[in-house]
C-alpha cells in the first residue's frame, strides 16, 4: 500500500508487512471524512489507519465464511462502511461490528457508488444493483447492459451511471443503457476502471489504452492516449483523478500522471519508490489532507 503527499514534491511512502499490514496484497482502499484511510489486504479483514496507527478489525465468522475476512471495496456512509466482499455481496462495518447478510446477493461485489445513507448502486458479478431502502433492483444483459460482469461504476454531474466492462462502457440515464465500443472510438472492449476529473471529463482505463470522453451539445468526443503518447503501457489497471490537476494511471509495475493542464505525462516506478508489482483495479482514494493512497499487489 503506497501513498503520496498530493502537494509539491511527489513523494512515496510504503505502508507494507514491515510497518504491519497483515500482507502486501491490498485490494481496496478508501478515506472517510474524518481522517482515517481504510484498506482490505487480502483475506486480511479490515485495517484502519490513522496517523500512521493501524487498527484491526477481523470477522468472526471468518472460519466458516472465509470470504468475508476478503473485501473487494471499501464504502463510507455517515459513521458507517459498506463492504463489498467476494461471493457474499454487501455487509456493514457499524461501531467496530460486521454485519452480514450472506443469505443475498451470493456475488462478487467490485464496487459500490454511495449517493445518500439509504441509496446507492453497486457494481457486481452479477450485473448492475440499485439500493434504495429496502429496495433493490437488478439491471442486467436482459436490460441492457452489454455484460453482466461490471468492473466498478462511476455517477457524473447529470446523474447517469458509467459502467465499464469486459465488452464495453455503459452508460445509464436512469431509464435506458446506452453501450459504447471500439467502433465509437474506445481503444478496446475490455474495460478496466473509470474516474471523472475536476472539469468533468470522463477517463476510461482499457486493456488497449486510455481513453478521454468529453462532452458538447450532447455529443461524446473520444480522445485515445497510449504508449505511442508517453503511457508506460497501454494495459491500464487503474484510474484516479485527485482533488488537484492531475490524472493517476497505474499498470503492471508503476503509475502515470497527466496534467489536466498541460496534458505531460509523468511515469514513477519502483525507482521512485513506488514499491508495487501491480496496481489494484480501481484501488485508490484520496484523503482529507490531499494524500492519494493505492492498494498494490
Amino acid at each position: 500500500m503506497m501513498e503520496y503527499p498530493m502537494y509539491g514534491k511527489v513523494i512515496f511512502e510504503a505502508l507494507t508487512v514491515e510497518s504491519n499490514l497483515p500482507n502486501n496484497h491490498v485490494l481496496c482502499v478508501a478515506a472517510d471524512l474524518t481522517g482515517n484511510v481504510w484498506c482490505g489486504p487480502l483475506n486480511g479483514g479490515l485495517v484502519r489507519i490513522n496517523d500512521r496507527q493501524l487498527t484491526f478489525f477481523e470477522s468472526h465468522i471468518k472460519e466458516k465464511e472465509p470470504s468475508t475476512n476478503s473485501f473487494f471495496n471499501i464504502a463510507p456512509v455517515g459513521k458507517d462502511l459498506l463492504l463489498g466482499l467476494a461471493g457474499a455481496g454487501v455487509s456493514r462495518f457499524s461501531n467496530g461490528r460486521f454485519i452480514f447478510n450472506l443469505q443475498e446477493n451470493k456475488v462478487n461485489v467490485n464496487n459500490i457508488l454511495i449517493l445518500s445513507d439509504q441509496e446507492y448502486w453497486t457494481a457486481s458479478s452479477a450485473g448492475l444493483i440499485h439500493v434504495c431502502g429496502d429496495h433493490k433492483t437488478y439491471y442486467t444483459v436482459a436490460d441492457g447492459l452489454p455484460d453482466d460482469y461490471v468492473n466498478t461504476l462511476v455517477c457524473d454531474g447529470q446523474g447517469r451511471i458509467w459502467c465499464p466492462t469486459s465488452l464495453g462502457l455503459s452508460v445509464f440515464d436512469g431509464e435506458q443503457f446506452v453501450n459504447y465500443t471500439v467502433e465509437n472510438g474506445l481503444p478496446n472492449n475490455t474495460c478496466t476502471d473509470i474516474a471523472i476529473d475536476k472539469y468533468g471529463a470522463i477517463w476510461v482505463g482499457t486493456e488497449n489504452g486510455l481513453c478521454r470522453i468529453s462532452e458538447k451539445n450532447g455529443q461524446l468526443g473520444f480522445k485515445i492516449y497510449t504508449t505511442n503518447d508517453g503511457l508506460s503501457s497501454n494495459s491500464i489497471l487503474l484510474v484516479h483523478a485527485d482533488q488537484s490537476e492531475r490524472l493517476w494511471v497505474g499498470y503492471l509495475g508503476g503509475l502515470n500522471t497527466i496534467d489536466l493542464k498541460t496534458n505531460s505525462i509523468a511515469n514513477y516506478t519502483d525507482a521512485d519508490g513506488f514499491r508495487a508489482l501491480d496496481s489494484y483495479l480501481g484501488a485508490a482514494a484520496t484523503d482529507t489532507y490531499g494524500n492519494v493512497w493505492f492498494g498494490t499487489v
